[in-house]
């Protein structure tokens, strides 16, 4: 999978949207699995309004009723990346417009998940925070699966925390930590730091930090975000001599994250 990559490029961001199924490889036909296995290939499927999906073959349309469909997926539609490239163009309206009508024509079919994986980081980078928290939590409720994502759970809790829901961000963050994957539960504490940030609460945000430091020690890439994090909070608290303890700890432990040169900076 590919994760979100915002970079600045000539004063915009470049998105890498990350695809929320292992689908993104070569377009292959659209096609059925069925709960005993069995599976069928077609040139167009589409899904009833009651759950039935019907598929298109060679021999004509083959109904199968939605108790014996385990699998339905839609071949991928040309409008996906035409509508990537549009956003990372800057063009986010058609980019947007396009993965509406994904998420509409190809219900129930997995790329109206991508698509709404897609939709909620262009939502995010566009400034749309709470639009794109309600795409994000419609993809958890369509696809459970997203609950143990550890990239859709941290970008809906960074469309939580951007749109100003933090009460909300604080229990979907309880809940990361005590069910979900330890990467997410990694980011899920880190991001408690942030919604205290948030509130004004910097002492308690850079307990929250360092907790993520000292507990998810195994999360090569949270720790030194966690500590930068940190020593932000400490100059919060016009405690310099501490910060720079913990931006000197960034530079000489993990010299080879992106944040060890933002550290360097700080001292």
């Amino acid at each position: 999978m590919k994760t979100m990559n915002r970079q600045k490029q000539g004063g915009r961001w470049a998105l890498g949207i990350m695809i929320f199924c292992a689908l993104a490889g070569a377009a292959e036909a659209a096609f059925v699995i069925t709960r005993q296995g069995r599976r069928f290939e077609g040139t167009d499927i589409r899904v009833l309004a009651n759950g039935d999906v019907v598929l298109t073959m060679p021999q004509g349309r083959q109904t199968f009723p939605r108790a014996e469909v385990g699998r339905a997926v839609a071949d991928k539609p040309p409008d996906f990346d035409r509508a990537l490239a549009a956003a990372n163009a800057g063009q986010f309206e058609p980019a947007i417009a396009a993965l509406r009508k994904i998420i509409s024509d190809l219900r129930g079919l997995e790329w109206d998940n991508n698509a709404r994986m897609a939709l909620g980081q262009i939502l995010l980078t566009k400034g749309d925070h709470a639009e794109a928290v309600k795409i994000f939590e419609d993809l958890m409720r369509e696809a459970p699966a997203a609950k143990e994502n550890v990239e859709a759970i941290s970008l809906y809790q960074e469309a939580l925390l951007r749109a100003g829901q933090l009460d909300k961000l604080l229990l979907v963050v309880d809940e990361t930590i005590q069910s979900g994957p330890r990467p997410a539960a990694a980011r899920a504490q880190m991001r408690r730091g942030d919604a205290r940030l948030a509130q004004n609460q910097a002492e308690n945000a850079f307990l929250d930090y360092m907790r993520t430091a000292l507990l998810f020690k195994d999360q090569k890439d949270v720790v030194p975000e966690a500590l930068f994090k940190a020593a932000s909070a400490l100059e919060a608290l016009r405690d310099q001599t501490r910060a720079k303890r913990l931006y000197q700890e960034i530079v000489n432990e993990h010299a080879s994250s992106p944040f060890a040169a933002e550290a360097r900076q700080k001292l």
